[in-house]
């Protein structure tokens, strides 16, 4: 077996929830095979080894729940409140009849109200933030308010696969993972009320 000179080899895998995440190997220079009794070692060890892996994956998504609710608080107590929530529909509105009305100019005035309702991000001190697309603002200003896909679809003239690509599109740019995520970016970047 080579320049390390090894006459037998064993390798056993640690499995975790399924799939192999590791494999442990042994190895012997002697002229002799490995016994049962180092086999069942090994066994024992890559057993305790997919109990600490499994452990630890658990604890790990546990903290990243953790973290997930923690910003969804946080998002909450920021602008929280009726007068909050009225101004994110009203606003999640205008944008969804912006894009009905066929007066180019009709358009662009309503897209200026939706604009002052938003403000400077208290994150940008006034600066500006990452350019969205305006169809991918509207999506996010409905799914601000709750909206799922379906619904920003319905009420925006769009298809369901249409909305996931603005809310991917959106995610990029904001360099987020997830809908909550975004939605807080966006606010703290003054693209959302």
């Amino acid at each position: 077996m080579g320049a390390e000179g090894l006459r037998a080899i064993a390798a056993v895998p640690v499995v975790v929830e399924g799939a192999v995440a590791a494999l442990l190997y042994g190895g012997v220079r002697e002229p002799q095979p490995i016994g049962a009794r180092t086999l069942a070692a090994l066994e024992r060890s890559a057993a305790r080894l997919a109990a600490e892996l499994a452990v630890r994956a658990e604890v790990e998504r546990r903290v990243a729940g953790v973290e997930t609710a923690e910003i969804t608080r946080a998002a909450r107590a920021a602008h929280t409140g009726p007068e909050w929530e009225r101004l994110r529909e009203a606003h999640a509105e205008l944008r969804a009849i912006a894009q009905e009305v066929a007066d180019p100019e009709l358009r662009e005035r309503l897209r200026d109200v939706c604009a002052r309702l938003t403000g400077p991000g208290p994150d940008r001190g006034g600066a500006p933030g990452p350019a969205l697309a305006p169809r991918e603002v509207d999506v996010l200003a409905l799914v601000a308010v709750g909206c799922g896909n379906a619904e920003v679809g319905r009420r925006l003239g769009l298809g369901a696969e249409t909305v996931k690509s603005y809310l991917r599109g959106a995610m990029r740019r904001l360099g987020t993972h997830t809908r909550m995520e975004t939605v807080v970016a966006a606010r703290r970047a003054g693209l959302l009320p």
